[in-house]
């Protein structure tokens, strides 16, 4: 299998290589070369730090070269995209993946001398992962969870806190039941001037409700831990997860979730369009445009993935619920600052996926 990757890689190498003499000729073509470059640059620079890292075991040294291959990856990747060169767009996150892969392998077969490997997914605490001991940027190795339980990450009723095959938390397992707050803290008199909160009676002084608290999952999703519903992450790299994407609402359903569940996004096959109440549960009334807290709106740049930013729009997003007083109507969640309004569903609007809840 790894002679079959290697093989693979080769002639991608010399098909990019090849790319390169005509790099002036075809903007195509110089998009392949640049791209087939930061690839490979990746996957050189990960074996010699996980041939040091066997040579001379130290966790947080591979840990930090992991990292920087990983942003050195991400931002010379999509260069090429930005200066319009590229016929194909948004294919950093597969590219790396395939990278990460083949890296993964042949590591394994010098380390253990066999061809079967111990996971699939990125570089970053492979060689470490299932040791049983905290490595690196590991959250969890069992039975090591570094004192972690359903409790201390957050969740309010009795559960068991699992670990994932990468070595990250796995909350599925947790239980909670709490009405979100609303996050709004502050108070404005009638003249909308801010006041002191005591004693208003206002939201910003009763704060009735849990307050908002998330967990990012490293995966391109983030757990509400009142509500224990998972989301999918937005970014803005020309992806099926851009924020940019809108859809009507008939292919929010079949074409951008159906999308999600078809390439099992994040490991999970069950995602769909929120309804207008869990939609409405991640509004966080304290700011605006984008009405949301950090978690869902943080570091969005030109060219940043799920994995390096969470993105949202100042704008109306979809739920699956349907007006039922006017049919062609769905229910829309604004984003700019929390209304709650119908959309005609012809209409293009943006969409945020979600998982769980039952």
């Amino acid at each position: 299998m790894v002679k079959g990757l290697v093989v693979a890689v080769a002639v991608a190498v010399l098909a990019f290589e090849g790319s390169a003499a005509h790099a002036g000729v075809d903007p195509d073509l110089k998009c392949k070369d640049a791209k087939g470059k930061t690839a490979g640059l990746k996957a050189s620079t990960l074996m010699k730090a996980f041939g040091k890292n066997i040579k001379k075991p130290n966790a947080g040294k591979l840990a930090k070269d992991i990292s920087k291959a990983q942003s050195n990856f991400t931002k010379q990747f999509t260069k090429p995209e930005q200066k319009g060169w590229c016929l194909t767009t948004g294919d950093a996150d597969d590219v790396e993946a395939a990278v990460d892969d083949c890296v993964d392998e042949v590591i394994t077969l010098i380390e253990f001398g066999t061809t079967t490997t111990t996971s699939t997914t990125t570089s970053t605490t492979l060689p470490l992962c299932g040791n049983g001991v905290l490595d690196g940027d590991e959250q969890c190795d069992p039975p090591d969870y570094g004192g972690a339980s359903c409790g201390t990450l957050g969740f309010n009723l009795d559960g068991t806190l699992g670990c994932t095959a990468t070595c990250q938390y796995d909350v599925s397992g947790c239980e909670c039941e709490a009405f979100p707050a609303t996050g709004q803290t502050t108070c404005w008199d009638t003249a909308g001037v801010v006041i002191p909160c005591a004693g208003t009676g206002h939201d910003g002084d009763i704060r009735a409700g849990s307050p908002l608290a998330y967990m990012d999952n490293g995966d391109g999703t983030i757990t509400d831990l009142n509500t224990g519903l998972m989301w999918a992450k937005k970014s803005d790299d020309g992806s099926v997860h851009d924020k940019d994407n809108t859809y009507p609402w008939t292919d929010a359903l079949t074409v951008h979730v159906a999308g999600l569940n078809a390439a099992n996004f994040a490991g999970h096959i069950d995602w769909r369009v929120p309804n207008a109440k869990e939609l409405q549960s991640i509004v966080n009334y304290e700011v605006y445009n984008p009405s949301v807290s950090p978690a869902f709106n943080t570091t969005c740049a030109p060219g940043c993935t799920f994995t390096t930013c969470s993105c949202t729009q100042a704008s109306d997003y979809w739920s699956s619920t349907t007006s039922a007083a006017l049919p062609i109507y769905a229910w829309v969640v604004s984003f700019i600052n929390g209304y709650v309004d119908t959309g005609y569903k012809d209409d293009g609007h943006y969409v945020r996926a979600v998982r769980g809840g039952s």
